[in-house]
Order: C-alpha cells, then structure tokens, then sequence
C-alpha cells in the first residue's frame, strides 16, 4: 500500500498535470545545466541543446504523442558518466515536481546506479512525491534466448533486502522497455535506440485514466520481435514489451511495471490512477493545511472536499468508484484518509493511505 505523508509543499511547473508532464535527463552538446527546460517541439529542443542523446530522446517521446515534456542536461559536457552526473544533480530532482523520469540511453540491466536512483523514490516518498523511472534494456546480440533469460533473472533480482532482512519490493517505480526501434534524426539520417523514449511520450499523451495495454506506439517496427511465450515471461516479470499487430501496427502488449503481478501497482494503470488521485489530493488539502478538523472552505470542511474530488474523478472517466474515510489523530494533528479506488474499466479496488496535518481542537 502507497504510504504517502505530506510534509512540504511544491509549486507545479507550468500548470501541467503532473501525471502527465515528463522530465528527460541526459547528455547533449549545449544547453543549461541542471535546470528543467520545458520544450514546445523538436526545433525548438534542437536550438536550445544541439545534438545529443537528450534531444534524440526528446523527438522519440515528442513523436509518439508526448507534449508535457521537459529537459534537463546533466552536465557540461556532450557525453559524461551518468552514475556521476546524477549523483551531481540529485540534489536537485529531489525538490522538482516530477513524477515521471526518463533518463535517456540509460539500461535496466545496466545501469550502474540503479540503487541511487531507487534512493530518490524513497526520499522524495517521505516528502510525499511519487517518482516513477522509464528505462529501457541494452542491446540483445545474436542470442536472444540467452538475453531474455538474463532479463528474467534480473526482475527476479529485483526485490531487495535490507539491513533488518525485509523485502523491499521496489519495482513499482520503473517502466523498463526492452527493445529498440529504428528512428530518424534531424538531418534525416536513421538510427536504432532503445524505444524507451517512445514509451515515456506516450504516458505523457495519454491522462492518468487511460491503459496504455494495445495503445499503437506509432513505430513502423520494433526489435526483437518476441513469440507469444517470451511475450508472456517478460510481462510478467515486470517488462513492457512492444508487439506488431494487425490492426494498430506496433503496439504494447501490457503496460506493466516492475512489481510482482499480484500487487496493486503490476498494471501502469493502477499506478497511475493512484498516483493522480493522491495528487490532486495534496492539492485540496493544502488549502486545509493547519486548519481545524470543522473548518469549512468554500462551505465545504476537509472530508467534504475529498468526497468532491472523487466524485469529480468519477465523471472524468478515471474512477468506476470509490470509498474513503477520515480519522484524525488527537496528539500528532493529523489527519488520515484511507482510499479504495475503483478505476474506470476494472473491478480491483486499489488502497491508498495518506496524511494531511491539520490543527485539532
């Protein structure tokens, strides 16, 4: 269950939904340092930061449809070691109002600070921030099987166990994509890169209540192309995979994360969904924020206002339904709500628990 505590306030980037708006980080040969720049296309993201793995990323999510897109160059230099340059800029991603990240050419399987990025979800959680990663897998050479069995073996890794020997299950921060696609640069000329990119744009066009599950992703192909079997192992080990279809071209076969399949975050949905709730959430309590528990804004107390909010989720189309409750705490001026959400085209409820402060008396 989401365990979600809001300790400080943060001001929204351009009013763009938060479920929606995605930061790239990456390397590029000029640019600001360290600052997200929110870009209007792919002409203007070339002016600003040349060329590059952060603007190639940016047009991959720029063409599948993603427009809340924002970038962030790590460094001073065209290509740098990643794992240095985000400790470097770590600091910084703590406090900006990100839920969404896509660190561009940067591999699941790879990665060498795949912990530290793990480390930012925690610490912006006890800030009560969601942060959720999009990567994609580094290139499979001539044996695949071997490849995917290596994939395997790392989602079962994933879990982690800590100092007091509790599981940690962390994977409903990641996407991770595993294939490449071949894309076409600015001067025209073809490449081939992880469709990570592709996948970040699309939860960037599409609104917290959509499943991105046999959504068309736009590219022409895709590779590897996996047999149903290998489909199945990887979706359920956490994978997003791409698959050709008859009627939407390529498409993806589930949007999952990397979670165990049982849990109420396995399907981007769910998370999403969550996500978005417990957002706008923070949004109407922050105007209760230190209030007493009567207190009525708009003539509508706390409790009023959270029933408001759902039911307004209701007639957007991203709830089916929903039940809440509030309790509050008499020595700590805290408020608990506890959610069941219902999304729209399911019938699994999704529990979340969250903390507002307020005063009591």
């Amino acid at each position: 269950m989401l365990q979600v505590e809001y300790a400080q306030q943060i001001v929204q980037l351009l009013n763009h939904p938060l479920s929606q708006a995605v930061l790239i980080i990456g390397f590029s040969e000029m640019g600001p340092v360290r600052q997200p720049v929110f870009v209007h296309g792919s002409e203007q993201a070339v002016a600003l930061f040349g060329a590059g793995d952060l603007v190639d990323a940016y047009r991959e999510a720029y063409a599948a449809g993603g427009r809340f897109l924002y970038l962030m160059r790590l460094s001073e230099l065209a290509t740098d070691d990643f794992a240095a340059a985000f400790e470097a800029v770590y600091p910084v991603l703590v406090d900006l109002p990100f839920q969404y990240l896509h660190p561009a050419r940067q591999f699941f399987d790879s990665c060498t600070c795949l912990d530290r990025l793990f480390d930012l979800c925690q610490e912006r959680a006890a800030l009560g921030e969601e942060t959720h990663f999009i990567l994609g897998c580094s290139t499979p050479g001539a044996d695949v099987s071997g490849w995917v069995e290596s994939l395997l073996l790392a989602a079962r890794h994933f879990p982690v166990v800590d100092e007091t020997g509790t599981t940690v299950y962390r994977g409903y921060h990641f996407s991770v994509v595993p294939q490449v696609a071949v894309y076409q640069d600015a001067a025209g000329d073809y490449y081939t890169a992880s469709v990570a990119a592709t996948y970040a744009g699309m939860i960037s066009a599409h609104h917290a209540g959509v499943d991105l599950t046999n959504k068309s992703t736009g590219l022409l192909s895709v590779a590897p192309v996996f047999p149903e079997e290998q489909l199945k192992l990887l979706s359920e080990a956490g994978y997003v995979v791409f698959t050709p279809t008859v009627r939407r071209g390529v498409a993806v076969y589930a949007a999952v994360t990397m979670t165990d399949t049982m849990s109420d975050y396995y399907r981007l949905l769910f998370y999403r969904v969550a996500t978005d709730t417990v957002t706008r959430l923070r949004d109407v309590a922050r105007d209760y924020l230190g209030l007493p528990a009567s207190a009525a804004i708009g003539d509508l107390t706390f409790k009023e206002a959270v029933d408001a909010l759902l039911r307004s989720r209701v007639a957007a189309g991203i709830l089916r339904d929903y039940e809440f409750k509030v309790s509050y705490d008499l020595f700590k001026n805290r408020a608990f709500v506890e959610l069941v959400l219902v999304p729209c085209g399911s019938l699994r409820e999704i529990r979340v628990s969250t903390t507002v402060y307020v005063v009591l008396g």
